[in-house]
């Protein structure tokens, strides 16, 4: 058995993904190179994939790496495996000029765990409940939902939007291409508001039960956005919409800074008179690198449309 098969083996053990899950990711996301592996008598029983990508960071563009897929065999768990790989990750990342490392935990109890490793909650949420009244019947005047030709356009505007924030996880063209392939794996739907040719509006929604889950809404106005939402409620006869915010009211993602260098100037052009010396960061400890450098006053960075 080949490595990748054995790690196939092993996500297969650890997670609860579907077969066609499995069977996009090895064959669209997955790279021999980003793949971190340990072995226990010539046996893989601890990986974890490093997956590119870059932040808009205070208006500039930042490579940063996804962890992702971290797994331990359960016959190997409690050994400190988990942490030893990071360890090699962060040296790996370091070598190769990543500005930081980011995660979302799986389970609650993860965040400790993570955080022993040097992780800070960094990508926070508002979670918001819409309900409506009662399922909206008839289609909505300038909302389409997304077809194949729509897909760039789609990807360009989000992007856009993305850029207008202080700190946020960029998504590239193939990336972009695999979530938006897995929202509808998972029977999902996007839709878009277009004006005079122009997109101001793009929403994925994916009906989970009885509600309806935003994965990623973003419109130029709150008018804008509250159509969209009203046609996938009607597409999908949903009157209960679950979707996120930026904010930090509910804790979602983790970050440890690799390269504090990369990302302290253009932090402390934005400090508003209180700029630092240039070498400041050096004093800080891992946790303040990313508390100071991640940690906004509202919103601690966003991330959406992740494979989490």
């Amino acid at each position: 058995m080949n490595r990748k098969e054995q790690i196939i083996q092993l996500w297969r053990c650890c997670f609860e993904d579907s077969e066609d899950f499995i069977r996009r990711f090895f064959s669209q996301v997955y790279r021999e190179e980003n793949a971190l592996t340990l072995e226990h008598d010539g046996q893989i029983v601890c990986a974890m994939q490093l997956l590119p990508y870059t932040i808009s960071y205070y208006g500039q563009t930042i490579p940063a790496t996804y962890i992702y897929g971290v797994c331990t065999h359960p016959d190997y768990r409690r050994r400190g495996y988990m942490h030893q790989l990071l360890e090699t990750a962060f040296v790996r990342l370091k070598e190769q000029g990543s500005g930081l490392a980011f995660l979302i935990p799986a389970h609650d109890w993860l965040f400790d765990c993570y955080r022993k490793s040097g992780f800070t909650e960094a990508f926070g949420c508002t979670c918001r409940t819409l309900s409506l009244p009662e399922v909206p019947l008839s289609p909505v005047a300038g909302v389409e939902e997304v077809k194949e030709t729509d897909i760039p356009a789609c990807w360009d505007y989000l992007t856009r939007k993305w850029k207008e924030m202080p700190v946020a996880v960029l998504h590239s063209w193939p990336d972009f291409q695999f979530v938006f392939r897995d929202v509808e794996a998972g029977g999902g739907k996007s839709f878009l508001y277009r004006k005079a040719g122009k997109v101001e509006g793009v929403l994925m929604a994916v009906p989970v039960e009885e509600k309806l889950f935003l994965p990623e809404l973003q419109a130029d106005t709150e008018q804008v956005g509250d159509v969209l939402i009203t046609a996938a409620a009607s597409a999908f006869q949903r009157k209960e919409v679950n979707y996120r915010l930026p904010g930090k009211t509910a804790r979602y993602g983790m970050a440890r800074v690799i390269s504090p260098e990369l990302l302290f100037p253009y932090w402390n052009e934005k400090q508003a008179g209180h700029s630092l010396p240039a070498d400041t960061w050096k004093s800080w400890s891992a946790e303040e690198q990313t508390v100071r450098l991640l940690d906004g006053t509202e919103s601690s960075g966003y991330m959406s449309l992740m494979m989490d």
